[in-house]
């Protein structure tokens, strides 16, 4: 006999992961696709946040392929390393984490296009980190973002959430994140020949 799942709304999961991600239940299931819905969500913020800035000189078509080839490596890191730490999970379960553990990133993408529509500056120049409130601040500061901390705080709880040991999903988050680091940092060097 299998367990009743509660059914709520995609609203109701993503307030829950965004405000309490303590309180998020793993075998709670929305009807929503989740994973398309950040997909179409992530690619209206980007090229709303590209045609309100005039200076960005990358094609929509490829900045919607970077960003689509990102999130699908992500995800797959995300199989491996679970598959790595014998857990079984599948590749829905994993975009699916991934796309609530990204909830962060769309809101940082509403406030670069926001950012970009109101003084014309490059969307991918917005950043919310400490850099912003210390004079004088060192260049590595800059780098590190709350909303990019969020994201990988929020990963480490829907793992914890799903039922994995503490150790187990610093782990898999690690793997996911370095990854992210490594192609982003890829990309900011290798970009300008986009």
């Amino acid at each position: 006999m299998t367990p009743e799942i509660d059914q709520i709304s995609l609203g109701q999961m993503l307030l829950t992961v965004i405000a309490t991600p303590w309180d998020y239940r793993s075998e709670t299931q929305s009807q929503a696709p989740v994973s398309r819905l950040y997909l179409s969500a992530l690619m209206t913020l980007l090229m709303w946040g590209r045609f309100s800035a005039p200076g960005v000189t990358l094609r929509p078509l490829m900045i919607c392929f970077i960003a689509l080839g990102l999130w699908g490596v992500l995800a797959s890191t995300l199989h491996i390393a679970c598959s790595l730490q014998d857990i079984p999970v599948n590749w829905r379960e994993c975009s699916h984490l991934l796309s609530l553990a990204g909830l962060p990133i769309l809101l940082k993408f509403l406030g670069a296009a926001v950012f970009a529509m109101t003084t014309s500056i490059s969307p991918f120049l917005f950043t919310a980190g400490p850099a912003l409130f210390i004079n004088d601040s060192p260049s590595w500061l800059w780098r590190i973002d709350y909303f990019e901390i969020w994201s990988v705080a929020l990963l480490y709880f829907l793992l914890t959430k799903r039922g994995l040991t503490p150790r187990q999903s610093l782990r898999i988050t690690g793997i996911v994140w370095l990854m992210a680091f490594i192609l982003l940092t890829c990309l900011w060097h290798f970009g300008e020949s986009l």
